[in-house]
């Protein structure tokens, strides 16, 4: 058989039964020792088996101990690289900081930050009293990355509504010659500018006696010039010749009623043919409306002055532009003209406006490149010193190992 198993099969001896002379012992002496001997050795074998146990136990307190240590130590371990990792941080920190303030300073002061944001008071904002007491409070960082957008906000919103105006007054012009425009087609199609008329009256419904009349032969232009002035004046230049009189809401009309005139504006006015009245109803209702004779109550003179009843009064043109043919051709003339330069006049007002408004948006836009020029904070990977947690009062130390 194998006695060890790192040999190879070995002859053994078996045991036999051998017969033991005991002689003239006495058996139960012998029982009663061995009885002790087995109690004492039953003894033995429990405080063997306690000190076994207590051993173990012990052994495995110590290991616990000792894994105790192991994760102090590497705990230890970490909180120094932390606290190594977190001085760098610090230093790298208050680096930042001092090289902060310094770019800070200079931007402030540079020629293209005066010229951009114009004399800015910068005691008054977060950057000033950052630098004049140099907190280190993570707010007062925060403040100093919309500082430079504050201080330049102000003009950018001068800036805007400048911008602002100027879009209006040049939708006010396009406006304006959208109506020229219009004006101008209708003098290109012959329309005859009407005169001006009461602002109390509506559309006129009829024929106004400055269609229907024209100027004798022979009446000077100054004559024109006076008697239109004071039928314009007056009312009755732009009021429609009616034969009933009859006046709606809104309506001036002139008509045949009242007493003739001794000296009658037939005497300059004659009904225009082309007029669309009756020449009949039209010298009638000149017939009644005096000319340079003031002794009536009716009445208009080559100065421009009028009498209607009761109401006088006196108005002057340098030539007639209504009455007549010739004078509303010359008039639609003079008004094309002035349509004409009005309109070359608002073209180049639109394009002023229109470079105004885009140096504004220059103007604004290079304050707004410059802004982003202001130095801005690093990014910090640690707290602030003042509100890093304290080191453990235990880091370092270790407990000696009883023996």
């Amino acid at each position: 058989m194998r006695t060890r198993p790192d040999v190879d099969a070995e002859p053994v001896g078996r045991p036999a039964l051998t017969d033991v002379d005991l002689g003239g012992a006495d058996l139960e002496a012998w029982r009663a020792g061995a009885g002790v001997v087995r109690q004492a050795a039953r003894d033995r074998r429990q405080q063997l088996d306690s000190r076994w146990t207590e051993q173990r136990r012990l052994a495995r307190a110590e290991g616990a101990v000792v894994q105790a240590e192991r994760s102090r130590d590497e705990a230890a371990g970490r909180e120094h690289e932390a606290g190594q990792r977190r001085d760098a941080a610090i230093e790298t920190e208050t680096t930042s900081r001092t090289s902060l303030r310094e770019e800070w300073t200079a931007w402030m002061s540079s020629p293209g930050t005066v010229a951009h944001l114009g004399e800015v008071d910068w005691s008054a904002t977060p950057v000033g009293a950052w630098l004049a007491d140099g907190p280190d409070r993570p707010d007062d960082l925060d403040a100093l990355d919309v500082a430079a957008a504050d201080a330049a906000a102000a003009g950018v919103e001068l800036r805007q509504t400048e911008a602002a105006e100027l879009r209006g007054q040049e939708r006010d012009r396009r406006a304006r010659a959208v109506d020229l425009e219009r004006e101008q087609a209708q003098l290109l199609a012959a329309h005859d500018p009407e005169p001006g008329r009461p602002g109390w009256t509506g559309p006129v419904d009829g024929v106004p006696l400055w269609r229907s009349v024209d100027f004798r032969d022979g009446v000077t232009a100054d004559q024109q010039a006076g008697v239109e002035a004071a039928l314009l004046a007056s009312g009755l230049l732009t009021a429609v010749v009616r034969a009933d009189g009859a006046a709606a809401d809104g309506e001036l009309v002139v008509d045949a009623g009242g007493p003739t005139a001794s000296r009658a504006l037939s005497a300059v006015l004659v009904p225009d043919p082309d007029g669309g009245l009756p020449a009949e109803q039209v010298t009638a209702v000149l017939a009644r409306i005096g000319w340079g004779d003031r002794s009536g109550s009716c009445w208009v003179d080559a100065d421009g002055s009028f009498r209607l009843g009761p109401l006088t009064g006196r108005h002057t043109a340098p030539h007639a532009r209504h009455i007549g043919t010739t004078a509303r051709a010359r008039h639609r003339a003079e008004e094309l003209a002035r349509v004409t330069a009005e309109l070359a006049r608002i073209a180049d007002e639109v394009s002023d406006l229109r470079a105004r408004r885009a140096e504004v948006a220059r103007v604004v836009e290079a304050v707004r490149a410059h802004v982003r020029t202001a130095p801005a904070r690093p990014p910090c990977a640690t707290p602030a010193p003042d509100v890093m947690p304290p080191r453990p009062t235990w880091a370092g130390r270790r407990r000696p190992r009883s023996g």
